[in-house]
């Protein structure tokens, strides 16, 4: 629901958080089932790109910083 919020949001953001909430943030954005959450892998440090059109998210890149 935080990424739903931001659609319409001009500018950027930048948000410090947990791995396992890069992993949910890019299940949701690709549509995922719940399963591949074990499956992405978010090392430490690990920079999360996401854009939005304002209708929906896109990963523009995903690494380390």
């Amino acid at each position: 629901s935080w990424l739903d919020e931001r659609h319409s949001a001009a500018g950027h953001v930048l948000a410090v958080t947990h791995p396992a909430v890069i992993q949910a943030a890019i299940l949701g954005i690709l549509a995922a089932p719940a399963s591949a959450f074990r499956n992405i892998d978010v090392a430490p440090l690990a920079a999360l790109d996401i854009r939005s059109d304002g209708r929906r998210w896109a990963i523009r890149s995903f690494g380390r910083l």
